[in-house]
């Protein structure tokens, strides 16, 4: 298991090789392009990011070699790659979703509203459900693909590494919040948050920002550690992460109000992903009871 080569050097490695160039790509690549209605702009920014994705399995790599590990495909094999089981892969997609949809009541509870049929984005109401199937489709086919750079390093080393030192739930808490930090550069410049002509509020960056971009990852990061840890593969959080970002962008047009409260990442969207992560540690422990 990848505890068993818990260190502080890998744990370094893993932070610089995660960390250092996310935050070169940000700042050389990524930040001037956001925005840009250039197509090759565009296409730069999708690679940009998707590469971006792949930096925290090369850390957790590089962290395994300098920690005794022999060679990559050991490494590889210490981060549990394997597929999970038909029931998980289903509870990989339900899981985000039901927190997406949670959001939606809790976003209206905190003084957002229900978005106009004549929505900002020019989607008719009846396109959504066909757009969160495809949201979904592409959730747990690519977008896990490359969700699987980010998860094999968070819940696959990170996770692995931190839980033998501070147990299972601080362990999930102190991830979240590291990956929220890795967004850092990203969300200071108003990713995910100013978005122009679908939302009431587009005007929140910075520090307020980066700190509701982290409660939320520190939300779906206990989301993502339990399934995870029940599932007994890294694929499993892979698959609730591609759902994430394939369907996060159709829930930001149901709804009006504070892009800091509001999905696709708002407070409301926080909420919804610490109850489904209660209800899976509830669900959990009740089958465990029972066997």
């Amino acid at each position: 298991m990848v505890y068993q080569y818990a260190s502080g050097r890998g744990l370094i490695v893993f932070l610089a090789v995660a960390f250092i160039p996310a935050y070169i790509l940000d700042y050389t690549v990524v930040i001037g392009r956001m925005g840009s209605e250039s197509l090759s702009d565009s296409l730069i920014l999708l690679l940009a990011l998707v590469a971006r994705m792949w930096l925290p399995i090369s850390g957790s790599i590089a962290a395994l070699l300098v920690s005794g590990v022999r060679s990559i495909r050991s490494a590889l094999g210490l981060l549990e790659l394997g597929g999970p089981t038909r029931r998980w892969m289903v509870i990989a997609v339900i899981a985000p979703l039901a927190g997406y949809m949670i959001s939606i009541p809790v976003s209206l509870a905190l003084g957002a509203r229900l978005a106009a049929s004549d929505n900002p984005a020019g989607i008719p109401p009846l396109l959504i459900p066909p757009l969160l199937l495809l949201g979904v489709l592409a959730g747990v086919t690519i977008n896990a693909l490359v969700a699987l750079g980010e998860e094999a390093g968070w819940r696959g080393y990170l996770l692995g590494v931190a839980r033998v030192r501070v147990g299972f739930l601080p362990a999930s808490l102190l991830v979240g919040i590291i990956w929220g930090l890795w967004h850092a550069p990203l969300i200071i410049n108003g990713y995910n948050y100013n978005i122009p002509g679908l939302l009431d509020d587009n005007t929140p960056q910075g520090v307020e920002a980066l700190a509701v971009f982290t409660i939320y990852t520190t939300a779906l990061g206990l989301v993502l550690a339990m399934l995870k840890e029940y599932s007994g593969s890294t694929r499993t959080p892979a698959i609730a992460h591609g759902v994430v970002n394939g369907v996060a962008g159709v829930f930001t047009i149901t709804v009006k109000g504070p892009t800091l409260i509001t999905p696709p990442a708002g407070l409301a969207v926080a909420i919804g992903m610490a109850i489904v992560a209660l209800v899976l540690a509830w669900c959990c422990r009740v089958e465990e009871g029972g066997r």
